[in-house]
């Protein structure tokens, strides 16, 4: 607790995981669209979306009050949604074994003692600490969104403003992907005749950096031995394992895998390649002696929690 700021009578958070699946197309999923339905169970909102070739299906709305970065996926949760999906669409035959990854987080709703999670609003609150502690202000929600910080003297952002904040915050890739082009498809084309890879790694590079893929190519060719391929399942250059540690502020292993080349978002996870990833940003970067080992260990722990238990 800051020093000076006198301890509430309640909480401001209160917490509620939320768990999606990851599932491989199935018969009868909704074809180029999302879909939303209410559960029959309970009438919680559930979606099945398209995503990375797969598809995604959530979520769940519990309450949670341990620690945020361990919260993990209840077998009562991927039931209800296997369950709910399958009564949706009879056809699809979800069972334990079609799920391929599996997430869980933790929504910082604002506390309220009510015991039904879904009627906690989803607005921010902003709290002033004023007059015990001036200038401390608290932002409590649960929606990923557009918040504006609150800025003497600022007055309200303009619509294009509000609408860059918002794609960028949902897209954060997008932005660089269309932000610096006027024509994104003629840099796209001009982008992939330049280069001596195969197709599959250069519409990752796309897809994956926008208009910033030049850099992790150049990037490629000034040091040796981040031109090749160290991941076969997605195409996956050594050189942005570097990338996400010089450029994109990366600081561990599991900070590139996840966070930067989003490797930890496939069904593999991808530990096959992890260990040669570690090795990669040693060599490149001078880890010291033992860090590699470690840095894979520390992700392994880490990928766990995506699997099934």
């Amino acid at each position: 607790m800051l020093e000076g700021l006198p301890a509430h009578d309640k909480p401001l958070i209160g917490g509620t995981k939320g768990t999606h699946l990851v599932v491989d197309p199935f018969p009868g999923a909704p074809q180029g669209c999302a879909m939303y339905y209410e559960a029959a169970s309970d009438g919680r909102p559930v979606l099945v979306i398209p995503w990375r070739g797969r598809f995604l299906i959530g979520s769940t709305d519990i309450r949670y009050n341990g620690d945020a970065g361990e919260a993990i996926a209840d077998s009562s949760e991927i039931e209800y949604i296997l369950s709910e999906t399958n009564l949706l669409m009879p056809s699809a035959r979800l069972t334990r074994d079609s799920v391929r990854f599996v997430y869980t987080g933790v929504r910082p709703l604002p506390f309220d003692p009510e015991d039904d999670p879904a009627r906690i609003t989803r607005h921010h609150i902003v709290y002033d600490h004023a007059p015990a502690v001036e200038g401390l202000v608290t932002i409590v929600g649960g929606k990923l969104t557009n918040i504006q910080e609150p800025r003497p003297g600022r007055g309200r952002p303009g619509r294009e403003e509000t609408r860059h904040r918002q794609a960028s915050i949902a897209h954060p890739r997008r932005g660089a992907a269309r932000g610096r082009t006027a024509d994104y498809a003629a840099f796209a084309a001009s982008f992939k005749a330049s280069i001596d890879l195969d197709e599959r790694t250069g519409d990752r590079l796309l897809s994956l950096y926008g208009v910033r893929a030049p850099q992790v190519v150049a990037l490629a060719r000034e040091e040796k031995g981040l031109e090749r391929v160290f991941d076969e399942g997605s195409g996956a250059l050594a050189a942005e394992l570097v990338y996400g540690l010089r450029v994109e502020s990366a600081r561990t292993l599991t900070d590139v895998i996840m966070r930067r080349t989003m490797l930890g978002l496939d069904p593999d996870l991808p530990i096959g390649s992890v260990e040669a990833a570690a090795t990669i940003m040693a060599k490149h970067e001078g880890w010291e002696r033992g860090r590699a080992a470690s840095e894979v260990d520390a992700y392994v722990r880490y990928a766990a929690r995506f699997r099934l238990r």
